[in-house]
């Protein structure tokens, strides 16, 4: 069900739709992403290319609301309107307080042919957020292209049974040809069919998004264990289960968009930042899955560090853990000269002692942490940076604390990251977002 209403005003024509789903919330994933707030963006663009002049004439942008999302879209009624799609789309990211983008091959398309068009055009803004991008996650850590061939979003839609969902009825190609027609006649037949095609990809991706994720990713990550319903061990989906799936999720389309699957509670997706992820965290063991919080680090950008403000990829090579990534700035939290980025050294003491440099130039950062070393196993003292972090009040480092502190593998103030050989993704992911944190907020 939904609810649907445009505006005409000015600046823009804009479009507003109200779904009762909701975007993927799981308790491996909201460890690192809860608290941040999610859009899942789309962009319709007049060809591929930004650099050769084609533009973008429509926007998507799906959002949490307090009874479930919205989708707000803003349409050039023709190309002599980019700029307006462009700064209110931008905008709108600032005002509804977005501090990360959840894409499907956006990091490849959406967001550099945004920043391009934004540079091109000489716009005030700045679009330099944390973002998830789930083709890049399926690509980098699952088995699904050697199974069906290619990752395109209506293909992985077919694929586990929702591409009925869709109420389009044509391609992107066809929405270029269309958009050439509309911006003669403005034919609103036409209007209906390319704002249908955009607002369905970003609706598509949050129930693809919901499904995948069910059970921790378990299945796509072939975590057997976890008795994902409707695959089997190796996270190939069986189609013979389909139908049933739907039935038990109760709904006319395919999957019951209402209750979390995963069972977790995703409350903190709707709050304030901060406001239940911390709780929520420390109300229950978190379930073991090392395969996606290796995954969850190592793929894109890696995790979101100081609030979605940094990214972290951790490594661990030659005694030392490395944690690089870049800085960022949601537009929300950019001020007015939207000068964000540092330059900083911090020099090492002694041998043991951390080392790190943040560099403004290119916005990026990387810190070198010592560890010591027993036979096969690697760890560190952690005391004093678990004391500064609680005596922090910032939300980040208190999390990472509070949950390193609750770990099996924290013992008299040591932290494991490696033992016996095997590496503890899990702490040395936590240990990576509270180090780049502190540091950061340091400056």
């Amino acid at each position: 069900m939904s609810v649907f209403d445009i505006t005409k005003n000015k600046d823009m024509k804009k479009f507003t739709r109200s779904y009762n789903t909701y975007i993927y919330s799981g308790q491996i994933f909201d460890l690192y992403h809860g608290g941040l707030k999610p859009c899942i963006f789309d962009i319709e663009t007049t060809g591929l290319s930004a650099q050769r002049g084609n533009k973008i004439i429509l926007t998507a942008c799906l959002i949490p609301n307090s009874k479930g999302v919205t989708i707000t879209q803003f349409l050039a009624e023709n190309p002599y309107e980019e700029d307006r799609v462009i700064m209110a789309t931008m905008n709108f990211l600032k005002d509804e307080s977005v501090d990360y983008l959840i894409t499907y091959n956006g990091a490849s398309f959406d967001i550099p042919f945004m920043k391009q068009r934004l540079a091109t055009k000489n716009l005030p803004y700045v679009l330099n957020m944390y973002e998830f991008d789930l083709y890049n996650f399926i690509r980098s850590n699952t088995g699904l292209k050697s199974q069906i061939g290619s990752l395109s979003q209506k293909n992985v839609e077919q694929h586990f049974g929702i591409s009925s969902n869709r109420k389009d009825v044509i391609s992107g190609r066809e929405s270029v040809k269309l958009f050439a027609e509309y911006a003669i006649n403005q034919d609103s037949v036409i209007e209906k069919i390319i704002l249908t095609h955009n607002r369905e990809d970003v609706l598509q991706l949050c129930h693809l998004f919901n499904i995948i994720g069910r059970n921790n990713f378990g299945a796509v990550l072939g975590e057997g264990d976890n008795g994902c319903d409707g695959f089997n061990g190796a996270g190939i989906h069986d189609a013979n289960v389909t139908s049933d799936m739907r039935t038990a999720y109760g709904a006319s389309n395919a999957y019951d968009l209402n209750a979390a699957s995963d069972g977790s509670n995703r409350s903190c997706i709707n709050s304030e930042p901060g406001a239940s992820a911390d709780s929520d965290a420390n109300m229950a063991p978190i379930v073991s899955n090392h395969r996606l919080d290796a995954a969850l680090a190592q793929t894109g950008a890696g995790l979101p560090s100081a609030g979605g403000e940094l990214t972290a990829r951790p490594r661990l090579a030659a005694g030392c853990l490395t944690v690089a990534g870049r800085q960022l700035r949601a537009p929300h939290k950019l001020s007015d000269n939207t000068d964000f980025a540092i330059n900083a050294n911090f020099f090492p003491e002694t041998a043991s002692s951390i080392s790190a440099e943040f560099i403004k130039e290119n916005c990026s950062y990387q810190i070198r942490v010592p560890l010591e070393k027993h036979e096969n196993s690697q760890f560190l003292d952690i005391k004093k940076m678990l004391l500064d972090a609680e005596s922090s009040g910032d939300n980040t480092q208190i999390k990472c604390a509070h949950l390193l502190k609750d770990s099996d593998n924290l013992i008299n103030d040591y932290l494991l990251l490696v033992n016996e050989g095997s590496e503890l993704n899990r702490e040395i992911n936590l240990l990576s977002v509270l180090i780049s944190t502190q540091l950061y907020r340091t400056v």
